[in-house]
């Protein structure tokens, strides 16, 4: 018989070795990880690029939807424009062609109107000595308290506005319209004699609304929307404004 072969022994990986294959592995993965952490940072910042780029097209469709549809008129004695107001600041140049300087002044809040509804008619004859009047309307108006009632003839101007609303919103019909003030009142603030207002005499209801830029939290201020300024409701467009240019109008 013959003996056994031996058979050669297994040569394990000595302590070094180990090691400099733990260090390569860690180094490995050390490299994905940080590609992973630059790739999620480079994901992070296209998502706020975009999400800030995607708000700015919403504000600005927004503003020219809004503005679009602003009263913008001018009568006899009444003007009503789209007003700016808050603490300005001012933006000065230099006019290439005249050499003089040009201020413009930016504020942080717009206030403007817009018509509610479809044109109302006034039924009966109205005192100018009444602060109330019954209108006639389509049922297309969402009439509210804070609105305003607007009469070019004879003139009632534009500060007329409406405290209470009696009678069916929203539906073709008739409505009593409580004022804030005398319509003979608010006709002597717009320069106009005194009068009646005679029967089916053309009347439109305007509602003021605004944006205002307001400090809001971590350093930064937001845009709100006031549909109606007469509520303390808003609606927040944004509330990522930078401070160093929150004057936005």
């Amino acid at each position: 018989m013959h003996a056994p072969i031996p058979s050669p022994k297994t040569r394990a990986f000595t302590l070094v070795e180990i090691l400099v294959a733990m260090t390569v592995g860690l180094a490995v993965l050390a490299a994905i990880a940080q590609t992973f952490v630059v790739t999620f940072r480079i994901i992070h910042k296209n998502q706020v690029i975009n999400k800030a780029l995607t708000n700015t097209r919403l504000i600005q469709e927004h503003l020219t939807r809004e503005l679009a549809g602003a009263i913008s008129q001018t009568s006899s004695t009444t003007s009503i424009r789209p007003e700016v107001s808050g603490d300005p600041s001012a933006f000065s140049y230099a006019d290439p062609h005249t050499g003089t300087t040009v201020t413009y002044n930016y504020y942080p809040k717009l206030t403007y109107r817009v018509p509610i509804g479809s044109v109302a008619r006034s039924q009966g004859i109205t005192s100018s000595g009444s602060s109330s009047i019954t209108i006639s309307q389509l049922g297309d108006a969402l009439v509210e308290a804070g609105d305003y009632l607007m009469i070019n003839d004879p003139n009632t101007g534009k500060l007329l506005k409406i405290t209470a609303v009696s009678g069916l919103v929203g539906a073709a019909g008739n409505l009593t319209l409580a004022l804030d003030q005398t319509i003979g009142t608010a006709q002597t603030v717009a320069r106009t004699v005194p009068a009646n207002i005679p029967a089916d005499t053309t009347v439109t209801i305007q509602r003021e609304r605004a944006y205002d830029v307001v400090a809001g939290s971590d350093g930064l201020y937001e845009l709100r929307w006031y549909g109606n300024t007469s509520s303390a409701s808003y609606t927040v467009l944004s509330n990522n404004v930078d401070p160093a240019s929150y004057r936005l109008f």
